[in-house]
């Protein structure tokens, strides 16, 4: 999973694309002011130069406004949503390349993902991770299970369901998920943000988590009796043998 939007590979590609985008500027303001000095009269040359001089200080300012857009639009914890319009304001100019190739500062798939309205995964991205969910499911029912763990499948299928109809993989309702997949709900997302074995993110602190949990809470996303239960049956202490600060509630 990314840290950002895009793959740290692409997104360095698009820092170097900048760079030349920079240097091709700034040689075709010498070159023009070195035509201006040999060409012209020196009173007229001095004109033109300063007026290179100020055109280049527009464009790389306006390049220096594009390159700090696409690195805060990379970013997947920025609040709100990407300014579509501005992303394709900046796809819309064009550099040469070493090979001659007249090219956009962005493709349309560096577009498409600078979009992304929450978390770091474009569509197709986001479906094939949370088809894990009926991964899981399928091999679970291969189980044969005891009459008492039958319904294992079904909760472990449910968990990534929200209250709202939000969730996946089926958008249930909360009348539809069961019980225990509202439990397993609360755990699993707790996990997943104290966990100090993902490579993509740093872990959050026990407070940090809950106050989260509490934000879902507020959204209609998760069960608000369930998690009280969990905070003040301060079932999260259990983590504290993975070496989590202790929680301040």
């Amino acid at each position: 999973m990314k840290a950002n939007k895009l793959y740290e590979g692409d997104f360095k590609v698009i820092c170097e694309r900048f760079k030349h985008i920079r240097s091709s500027i700034e040689a075709d303001a010498f070159r023009r002011k070195t035509e201006a000095l040999l060409s012209h009269p020196r009173d007229e040359a001095i004109r033109m130069i300063e007026n290179i001089d100020e055109e280049l200080r527009l464009r790389l300012s306006d390049l220096d406004e594009h390159v700090a857009f696409v690195t805060q639009a990379n970013n997947p914890t920025e609040k709100g949503r990407v300014d579509l319009n501005q992303l394709f304001d900046i796809s819309k100019h064009t550099y040469t390349d070493l090979d001659g190739t007249v090219r956009p500062y962005l493709t349309d798939d560096e577009v498409v993902n600078l979009s992304v309205g929450r978390g770091s995964l474009n569509a197709q991205e986001r479906l094939e991770i949370e088809s894990h969910v009926t991964h899981t499911f399928n091999f679970l029912r291969q189980i044969p299970w005891t009459r008492e763990l039958r319904r294992v499948p079904t909760i472990a299928y449910a968990h990534h369901e929200k209250l709202n109809g939000g969730g996946y993989p089926n958008q249930l309702n909360s009348d539809e998920i069961p019980l225990q997949s509202k439990i397993m709900t609360v755990c699993d997302i707790y996990d997943a943000l104290t966990a100090a074995d993902r490579p993509y993110k740093k872990s959050l602190t026990a407070e940090a988590a809950i106050d989260i949990l509490r934000s879902d809470c507020q959204r209609g996303l998760i069960d608000p009796d369930l998690l009280q239960l969990f905070i003040e049956g301060r079932v999260y202490e259990q983590a504290l043998r993975q070496g989590l600060t202790p929680v301040r509630i």
